[in-house]
Order: C-alpha cells, then structure tokens, then sequence
C-alpha cells in the first residue's frame, strides 16, 4: 500500500510525511475544520505555532496543545466545504501519514425545541446523504465514528463541565436545496422532516464521509501494518428554527466550546492512544 502511495504528488496541501510524525510514534493529531479562519483562530491557542500557506486557502497550521506534564502535537487544516472537498485534503492527509482525525464544525438543528444555537453535539454516526461516499462503498455501508473519540470526547466534556447533545447527525450535498427549499423536488421537505421524527438531531456536509474513508481505510492499515486511523466529529449548532441564527454572539460563544472540547478531546485521546501502546 506505501508502495501505490508513493506514485501520487501531493497537490493541494503545503506538506511533507514529516509534519505528521510525532507524539512517540504514535502520529500527529490532525484538527478538520470547513473554514480556514476557524483553523487559524485553533491554531492560535497552540505552542510552537508553524505556518504553511497553500494557494487554494487549505492552509496547514502545525503547533502543540500544551498540558502539564508535556506536549501534544497536533495539525488544523481546512476541508473546505463538502464532502467533495473533504475528499481530497483527506485523502492526502493519509497519503502523508495521518492517521487521527477530529472534525470541529457546525451544524443546523434538526431538533430545534431541544438542540439550540450554541449547544454542542458529538456526533456517534451520519446521514449519508450526499454522493462523494457512495463512489467508495454501498450506500448501506455505515458512517460511524471511532469508539475511542467518542468516550473521548465524553471525558473531555465531563472535564469540562460542558452539556452536550450525542447521537446521530446528517449530512448532505446540497444546502440549499435540503435546508433552505431551493429544489424543484418536494421530496426534500418530506426528507427533512423525516430526520426529525427519526431523531437524527443535526445536519451539515462533512462527517459522513469523514467517517467512511475513514472505516475503510482503518480495515485497510489494520491487515497491513496493526495501525489504526480513527476519525471523530463535534459539532456546533448555528441554526435551531431557522437555518443560520443571527445571534451572533451566541454562535461565537458556541463555536468556542465546540473549540475547547475538540482540544480536550485531543488530550483525552492521546491518553487513550499511550495505554493502547503501553499494553501492546
């Protein structure tokens, strides 16, 4: 599998397989985020801060998250929006080694009496409901999150004293046309109020296919080498009865928690991944 890797240039990432070794072998924690600028805002609470710039804004932030007893490195990258786009940054994020994957993004309720604009969501598993993954594996292939982020992610909640909502979330192709009605097919008003009635509690247009490439290319370093590649994802809402809140301040003070959990969550895993190690 090296071997086939090795015949692609990377194209639209500013990096080398270097940048993602670290944490004793255990690999450098990657942060994905749909815009640029919340990956520059991340990485501005990291240590020994990196900059490398990419002409088409999929900028590579690499730094460490500092604690007390040592450091944890970590990248922030953009996707950019969709899964069309997180294909291919993810792809060659693996292509280079990359191995940890949390998606910290927003999302749109689709339970808006009880998942509010600000609240966070740790998403177990996805809608799949956009087309880029089905070019991968069936549609009744599942888009799950990896066990270990999300107890991850529960712990750095609980350290955090941070109310969260957990469960599964959608993602789609199309904003416009499932969340704001610009189709010609009624079917989506239909399809979106069934993922309510379902209790499917958020939507957005990343995590589905974060989560498959992700599944697959585990079973894939798994047979070859025992290397695990695990992907989580944490939302915040932006959008309860309608689909972008205009409290702003609201969705910054959220967009901050979801930020501060994802960075705890890193931690909470970096202590997963080292029993992993030390019990092997």
């Amino acid at each position: 599998m090296q071997d086939f890797y090795e015949e692609f240039q990377i194209q639209h990432i500013n990096a080398i397989k270097e940048d993602f070794t670290g944490n004793n072998g255990l690999g450098r924690y990657v942060i994905l985020t749909g815009s640029d600028q919340r990956a520059k805002d991340i990485s501005s609470r990291l240590t020994k801060l990196t900059f490398k710039p990419h002409p088409r804004h999929h900028n590579l932030y690499l730094g460490c998250i500092p604690t007390l007893k040592f450091s944890i490195d970590v990248a922030v990258i953009s996707t950019g929006m969709g899964c069309a786009s997180l294909d291919i940054i993810l792809n060659e994020l693996i292509i280079l080694g990359a191995r940890r994957f949390l998606r910290i993004g927003t999302a749109g309720s689709l339970q808006p009496t009880k998942v509010k604009v600000g609240d966070i969501v740790i998403t177990t598993a996805a809608v799949r409901d956009e087309e880029t993954s089905s070019n991968y594996i069936y549609k009744e292939f599942p888009a799950i999150a990896s066990l270990e982020y999300i107890l991850a992610s529960k712990r750095a909640a609980f350290n955090l004293s941070l109310p969260y909502h957990i469960g599964i979330i959608h993602t789609k192709s199309s904003l416009y046309a499932r969340e704001f009605n610009f189709s010609f097919l009624q079917e989506n008003t239909e399809y979106m109020k069934n993922l309510h009635l379902s209790g499917v509690l958020a939507s957005e247009m990343e995590t589905s296919h974060l989560f498959i490439l992700s599944t697959l290319n585990n079973y894939k370093f798994k047979n070859l080498n025992n290397s695990d590649l695990l992907a989580g994802s944490i939302l915040t809402i932006v959008g309860d009865d309608r689909p972008f809140s205009n409290n702003n301040e609201q969705i910054q003070n959220g967009i901050n928690k979801g930020i501060e959990l994802g960075i705890e969550t890193i931690k909470e895993m970096y202590y997963i991944d080292i029993k992993e190690k030390n019990s092997i």
